[in-house]
């Protein structure tokens, strides 16, 4: 997995995130490692209902100095709706998207083969 850390200062102004601990920032890529192809997992400023519908996020992102974890991991992407589907198909055309892009909340959860080592960020996207 991909990111951009940043140290956290101290006072830290990050939720949950102590001064020092390192805070992964978005946008999050993911690489194969058998054939080095990647692609974007999610960026805030372009993906979820709040980046669609209103140009706008809520989180901080990094434009340099990416990462990429040296452990392997599973991926597993998951999205939710709150929003009734008719209200989202309406969103959807109005905004010439497919209503999956209108999702509230994205969670990208990485695991490794030891059960320390795990990626989780959870983004409100609404």
């Amino acid at each position: 997995m991909g990111s951009f850390p940043l140290i956290a200062p101290d006072p830290s102004p990050y939720y949950e995130v102590a001064p020092g601990q390192v805070l992964l920032r978005p946008p999050h890529q993911a690489k194969c490692i058998n054939c080095g192809a990647g692609g974007q997992v999610f960026d805030p400023r372009t993906d979820g209902y709040d980046a669609v519908l209103n140009q706008c996020s809520a989180y901080e992102c990094g434009d340099d100095g990416e990462d990429f974890a040296t452990t392997a991991f599973r991926v597993t992407v998951s999205i939710t709706f709150n929003v009734d589907l008719s209200e989202l198909r309406e969103y959807a055309a109005e905004a010439d998207v497919e209503v999956v892009d209108l999702f509230d909340w994205i969670t990208v959860q990485g695991e490794s083969e030891n059960p320390e080592i795990r990626f989780e960020q959870g983004y409100e996207c609404a």
